[in-house]
């Protein structure tokens, strides 16, 4: 799967979770600082995730994410 459909395909995920844009977002945006993510969504969002890639991110993956580009990269390594 190439990157930029992955990348689509983690914002629309993104996006129904936690209510943002896609248009809205810029690749350093705070996760929790900006965008106000608490780990209900971070589960929601890994959940929905796993599913449509069928990967698994493992306990504490979401402490390591801070951007929207740390989550299209953790998505991205994972599903490559």
């Amino acid at each position: 799967m190439n990157k930029e459909r992955v990348k689509g395909m983690v914002l629309e995920v993104f996006e129904k979770i936690s209510g943002y844009k896609m248009e809205d977002l810029k690749l350093d945006d705070d996760l929790r600082e900006d965008l106000g993510m608490d780990e209900l969504e971070f589960a929601q969002i890994a959940i929905e995730l796993e599913d449509q890639f069928g990967v698994e991110f493992g306990e504490g993956w979401s402490v390591r994410l801070v951007t929207v580009a740390d989550l299209l990269e953790a998505v991205g390594s994972l599903a490559a």
